[in-house]
């Protein structure tokens, strides 16, 4: 059919057809003729966009194998450990390069380890903290002092320090117990009332083969720790 020819003149003609239908059914009552027309688009005429449909658009799941995001699992934080240096065996003696100081340092404890009568001990401590330089053992006894990080101070004392009594080298005013001093245990003290006092761990107080790990700037923890890491220095 020639839709064309139905848009001009046929399509006129259609509805005059219908005009006269309704007019010849007037004597009959009133009807309602519904007339649905569908044409095509006249050639060149753009072509009508159909109504986007609000029904919800089906997922197609992805093809199974298709890897999907990846989660990458961020590792817990860790604590810094007080100690770098894991200690031999409890008593094991270690030669003096093991001991925090400079050369000249380890040299001076090697010494002291060979000529005084009692064991000699040094401190393995991490990173920041330095020997400050011994100036000499004498009358059986050794002082060694540390200076580490924010002005914290470690001093170990050893051998005939105080020999009046166990009573007059412990403050016996804040006990808090017990604690190692590399293979020997001791009497955890503070040193006063508050933490910024600082803290000691004593052993064999009042005798010729004392020790004494004596800490400020530094918590208890820590000084716990550090006196657990001491090492004995080989008579060699």
């Amino acid at each position: 059919m020639n839709y064309r020819g139905l848009r001009s003149g046929t399509f006129l003609s259609a509805l005059a057809a219908v005009g006269l239908a309704v007019a010849a059914c007037g004597s009959a009552g009133p009807t309602t003729i519904l007339v649905h027309l569908t044409l095509p688009p006249a050639s060149g005429s753009p072509a009508l966009t159909p109504a986007r449909s609000s029904a919800t658009p089906t997922l197609v799941p992805s093809p199974k194998g298709t890897p999907g995001p990846t989660k990458v699992a961020t590792p817990a934080p860790t604590d810094t450990p007080f100690v770098s240096f894991t200690p031999p065996p409890v008593g094991t003696p270690v030669p003096a390069t093991t001991c925090t100081g400079s050369p000249d340092n380890q040299v001076f404890l090697a010494d002291a380890a060979k000529k005084l009568a009692f064991g000699v001990y040094c401190a393995v401590l991490p990173k920041g903290w330095y020997l400050v330089t011994p100036t000499s053992y004498h009358g059986g006894q050794l002082q060694i002092t540390y200076q580490g990080p924010g002005s914290a101070i470690v001093t170990i004392r050893e051998g005939a320090f105080c020999t009046t009594g166990a009573s007059a080298c412990t403050p016996r005013d804040h006990p808090l117990g017990t604690a190692m001093f590399s293979d020997q245990n001791g009497g955890l003290v503070a040193l006063g009332p508050t933490a910024a006092d600082g803290f000691a761990i004593y052993v064999n107080g009042g005798s010729t083969k004392a020790y004494e790990i004596k800490g400020t700037g530094v918590t208890r923890e820590k000084l716990v720790a550090y006196a657990a890491a001491i090492v004995k220095v080989a008579k060699t």
